[in-house]
């Protein structure tokens, strides 16, 4: 018998508008979602940034932003991520979120893009998996 040894990751949960943000349970796990959407930087015909859309109903979560590292720093991060709110505003999302680690630095760009704190939870991973 082996044990895996698991150890907390502490991530923050972010909201688009707080005044939305009442009586919700996030997150949207994907088989759940009624509707899955990839957002895309192109430069060139090459996708420099991207970001996955899950919604369901009034309720969005972006997920999954990136961008090739010869390409940050330039904007498409923000621009994925405000075309995924847009996007998801105008299928009629009321409730627009995220989920950041809580010790890593994308959480500051999304607040400067207007997410405000909704919360906190903990999954435990287990290192080296």
């Amino acid at each position: 018998m082996s044990f895996v040894r698991w150890a907390p990751l502490s991530v923050l949960i972010l909201v688009a508008s707080a005044a939305a943000a009442q009586d919700k349970a996030p997150p949207i796990p994907p088989e759940k979602a009624t509707k899955l959407s990839e957002i895309l930087a192109k430069v060139e015909g090459e996708v420099v940034s991207y970001s996955d859309l899950y919604q369901t109903r009034a309720d969005a979560q972006v997920e999954d932003v990136g961008t090739l590292p010869e390409y940050r720093g330039r904007g498409y991060a923000t621009a994925v991520v405000l075309a995924a709110i847009a996007a998801a505003r105008a299928d009629g999302a009321e409730f627009v979120f995220l989920v950041a680690d809580l010790d890593d630095w994308p959480k500051e760009l999304y607040r400067k893009l207007g997410f405000d704190e909704l919360g906190y939870f903990v999954k435990l991973v287990s290192p080296g998996v």
